[in-house]
């Protein structure tokens, strides 16, 4: 399984999410990002520089693909390598014009999109969906509320999953990262399901 997370626009959450996904799923991640904390995380990382071109994966490799930037050559030979495309923003009107265009370039080569709009204030992923569903992008529009919580177990190098886990045994109960952790198993699901693929 491949998973590719792209946007034009820097800044909305791409490497967090990645990184989340790689340690939830035990995938490896390649990252075109050369200010990428990726490997400050994960060991199973490759980090393409300015000039290497990405390489062909195996099918059976297991892999996140974090990319940003122009859509050159590697991103798009990653996207079409990709089972699903998670397109990461922030609720604003500069990101939805930047995502749209980027939807855009990413469907000419890919067909199973989701967007997921980080830390949305409330009833704010509904406005961004009928926004595109106004332009006629037809893409599911997952919500991660708690999207700052990914930030925090990036930090302690483990997943969502894992910290949900460790506060269930400790709280029995409750966990602080039990709707953010929810929310990515949506996202996982949808990623991996039986989307399209190119």
């Amino acid at each position: 399984m491949k998973v590719c997370v792209y946007n034009f626009k820097g800044g909305v959450g791409k490497s967090t999410i990645a990184i989340n996904y790689a340690m939830t799923q035990g995938y490896g991640i390649v990252t075109n990002d050369y200010f990428s904390r990726v490997d400050n995380v994960l060991k199973n990382t490759l980090r393409l520089t300015p000039e290497q071109t990405l390489p062909d994966f195996p099918p059976t490799m297991n892999l996140v693909f974090d990319l940003g930037g122009f859509l050159d050559g590697r991103a798009v030979k990653a996207i079409q390598q990709s089972h699903s495309v998670i397109i990461p923003m922030y609720a604003r009107i500069s990101e939805m014009e930047v995502t749209t265009q980027a939807i855009a370039e990413i469907g000419r080569h890919h067909k199973n999109i989701i967007i997921v709009v980080n830390q949305p204030k409330k009833g704010m992923r509904d406005k961004v969906e009928e926004a595109f569903r106004e332009n006629d992008i037809n893409y599911p529009v997952l919500s991660l509320n708690t999207s700052a919580a990914l930030e925090k177990i990036r930090l302690r190098k483990i997943s969502l999953k894992e910290a949900h886990e460790k506060h269930i045994l400790k709280f029995k109960h409750w966990s602080p990262y039990a709707v953010a952790n929810n929310q990515f198993k949506e996202l996982i699901k949808l990623a991996e399901g039986n989307g399209q693929r190119n």
